[in-house]
This record gives C-alpha cells, sequence and structure tokens, in this order.
C-alpha cells in the first residue's frame, strides 16, 4: 500500500540559540535562511526555514530552555522536535484516515502558515507530522530573502 507522492518534509530542531545554529549550518552545509519568525508561538521566540538548492530541510526553534527541555510545548521531545511528511491533497485525506484508524492520530488538521498540518505519533512515542501546501496561505508578511517559501514548501 504504497502512496507515491509522499516524501519526507523538514526535520524540526530546537535549539536556545537560532542565530549560531542557522550560521553553522549556512556555512558547513550550504542551506540557506529563506523565512525568519513563522507563525511563531508561546513555546517559540523565533525560528527560521532553511532550504538547500530545491528544498526545504530545516526547521529551527528558538525557545530559551532548550538545553533543558522543561518547556511544556517541546519539553516531552528532544532537540529533534519531529520528523515533517509531506503529500498532495488527496495522499493527505488517505493517510490522515488511515494515522485515524490505528488511533495514531486525532485528525484535527492545524494551519502552519505554508502548509496545513497532521500531528501524528509513532508506536514509538515519536510525534511527527503529515504536511500539504495550505492553498490560502498569503506570504506578504513574511521576511524572505530572495526566495519563495511557497514554492518550496509546495515541492
Amino acid at each position: 500500500m504504497s502512496t507515491s507522492t509522499i516524501r519526507l518534509g523538514p526535520v524540526g530542531l530546537v535549539t536556545p540559540d537560532l542565530d549560531r545554529l542557522r550560521a553553522f549550518y549556512e556555512h558547513a552545509l550550504g542551506l540557506e535562511t529563506v523565512a525568519l519568525e513563522v507563525a511563531p508561538n508561546p513555546h517559540v521566540e523565533r525560528l527560521a526555514v532553511l532550504a538547500g538548492a530545491d528544498d526545504v530541510a530545516l526547521v529551527v526553534f528558538e525557545t530559551a530552555d532548550a538545553g533543558h527541555r522543561a518547556d511544556p510545548g517541546f519539553g516531552h521531545r528532544g532537540p529533534i522536535d519531529h520528523c515533517a511528511f509531506r503529500t498532495d491533497e488527496q495522499g493527505f485525506e488517505t493517510i490522515r484516515a488511515r494515522l485515524v484508524e490505528v488511533a495514531a492520530s486525532d485528525g484535527v488538521v492545524s494551519c502552519l502558515g505554508p502548509v496545513l498540518s497532521l500531528l501524528f505519533t509513532d508506536p514509538d512515542g515519536r510525534a511527527s507530522n503529515l504536511q500539504r501546501p495550505n492553498p490560502d496561505w498569503d506570504p506578504s508578511h513574511i521576511e524572505m530573502p530572495g526566495r519563495d517559501l511557497r514554492e518550496l514548501l509546495a515541492t
């Protein structure tokens, strides 16, 4: 039962120092910061989206307590926060139904700016999410130096 349209999306990292981690990945791996401070929430001070030549690779969340993991928003996870799987609208709905069927997800879809996301938990308790492009996203309020984040997330 293969879903040919599914692929691995960005890896979410948690750090106490966003600028230091961005500098490392930009220099060491040649990634480019394509967006800053996208949809911050109460558990995240800032975040950055870093991309390679044609795809988003990392979403880096800055939180002051990333070292001791006490924050309720990220405390139950490690410094690799989650893995994202991306698909199109049809694949999203098919996989969503399967995840609900096996009690890995409650089926609630959240809007995360450029993507719609479904949180699920694997049998080892690792939180991940399924994503699809958000056709209603308006990127006009996001700082995007030189790249179109919507195109990167839709590929």
